[in-house]
């Protein structure tokens, strides 16, 4: 009987494994066609010599031309580094290109080599949470179970497998500090962060918690700080900026949402997060390397859970909370898991699908046109080339003209705000969750795993059945 349940779990996991390498490769948004395009760009500058002027050279000839996107004069809006990541990825689609002519933008092969460079930073993450789960005393289940919330999360399919986003390299970088700063070799803590901070300012809100945590002489925080940035500012002085940068749309995104108080309205952010980090600072650090560890996730989580509620952001930055709230239901006791699994199928599902009419390109059929699909199920019809869930919300108006897409949203980020509250409250470090009387799901772990899997990797359906209407 042992056997042939392992036999059942084998079997499940090759057919999840299959459905997931072919959603994978069955997506592509435009933003890892452009920084593909950058990174490419940046051979070109190196061997003509033109290495400062790498910005300016994408500002003039930055171009995709693909079987679903035709852009040219993309911008590069990165700090440097991130572009360096890209080069090395994508050497041998830049040498395809010079010496044969290549247009790698309609080559299937080439397509999916550019955006499997997500995989090296999805292993070396689950690597470093689960050496975080080592520090933690994770049993070989709870190092199972991590790894399956982490890939199996709505918040990664809608961020990984949907829009290919590459937010994956910061948080690998980010992970491995987190892991050096519980071992206290804090220079490889700054060296790990300093990098992260480098490919999305994110990395610095966590950062600088985590400092105050751990350091309370105000001059040593200042030093820290400062070293964070030093390979954005070095970056900077040799290689110039161009004409667009993130240095306007993330401030733009961290005041999006205001509550007025007193004599102004202050940035929910902002003010939330001002809390966390008094307390940051004011709190003594555990000596105790367990609870200093789960003390250390919540903090992460919280930073990224006042992100996410407090501003109006983009679908794919969500994933900044992902390693945090895995490691959260991988840590809690047996009695905690069934409860926490629904409340993050909750907030995930819910979130991804108030992002799903936010943002609707994002999830529209453009993202299929260029990879495995159009290869099964037949080519669309480019006369109307770009289609999303905007074009079918009469299937919801038709049932009550009460249901129009600012009620859907509304609905679904209520119950995002909500379960995200429960989340925090119920894994709150010395939370006791029979104190308040609070029972289980009836419904069992496994059968709750397999139905938040589904739930999740349903979401893949969108776009796809907007391409699949555009082609019969």
């Amino acid at each position: 009987m042992i056997r042939g349940k392992v036999y059942g779990e084998k079997i499940i996991y090759i057919i999840w494994g299959v459905l997931f390498f072919f959603l994978f490769y069955s997506f592509s948004w435009v933003d890892i066609l452009a920084t593909t395009e950058h990174g490419m760009n940046l051979w070109t500058c190196l061997f003509e010599g033109n290495l400062s002027g790498f910005y300016l050279y994408n500002d003039k000839h930055g171009e995709v031309q693909s079987a679903m996107w035709q852009l040219s004069n993309l911008s590069s809006c990165y700090d440097f580094p991130i572009y360096i990541i890209f080069a090395i990825w994508n050497f041998p689609l830049w040498v395809i290109r010079e010496s044969a002519s290549v247009n790698v933008f309609q080559s299937l092969p080439c397509l999916m080599w550019m955006k499997s460079i997500l995989f090296v930073f999805i292993i070396g993450t689950i690597l470093a949470l689960r050496k975080i789960g080592v520090i933690l005393g994770f049993t070989k289940k709870a190092e199972k179970l991590l790894v399956v919330f982490f890939l199996t999360s709505a918040y990664f399919v809608s961020v990984i497998i949907i829009t290919g986003q590459y937010d994956i390299i910061a948080i690998f970088f980010m992970v491995c500090g987190i892991y050096y700063y519980l071992k206290k070799e804090k220079k490889k803590f700054l060296l790990f962060f300093a990098i992260a901070v480098s490919f999305k300012m994110f990395a610095f809100f966590l950062f600088f918690a985590l400092v105050l945590y751990d350091e309370k002489n105000i001059l040593k925080i200042m030093y820290k700080t400062i070293l964070v940035f030093l390979p954005i500012v070095f970056t900077r002085i040799f290689i110039p900026y161009g004409e667009i940068s993130n240095d306007i749309l993330i401030p733009a995104v961290l005041m999006s949402n205001r509550v007025s108080l007193s004599v102004v309205s202050v940035p929910i952010f902002f003010l939330l997060l001002g809390g966390v980090y008094l307390v940051c600072y004011f709190k003594v650090q555990e000596k105790n390397t367990i609870i200093l560890a789960k003390n250390v996730i919540y903090i992460g989580f919280l930073v990224y859970a006042i992100l996410f509620a407090g501003c109006s952001t983009y679908p794919y930055w969500i994933i900044y909370m992902l390693p945090y709230v895995a490691l959260m239901i991988s840590l809690q006791r047996q009695e905690y898991l069934r409860i926490n699994i629904l409340l993050e199928m909750g907030m995930s599902v819910s979130y991804v699908v108030a992002q799903i009419f936010k943002y609707p390109a994002c999830y529209g059929n453009m993202l299929v046109g260029n990879m495995l699909i159009p290869y099964i199920l037949g080519k669309q019809n480019t006369e109307y080339p770009l289609r999303t869930v905007e074009d079918y919300i009469w299937i919801f108006t038709d049932v009550s003209d009460l249901l129009n897409v600012d009620l859907l949203m509304s609905i679904a980020t209520g119950i995002f705000i909500v379960c995200l509250i429960c989340f925090a409250v119920i894994n709150f470090p010395t939370f006791n969750l029979e104190k308040y009387g609070l029972i289980e799901p009836v419904i069992s772990e496994k059968d709750l795993i397999i139905l938040r899997t589904v739930a999740g990797y349903m979401l893949c359906l969108v776009p796809i059945g907007i391409y699949l209407a555009a082609v019969y």
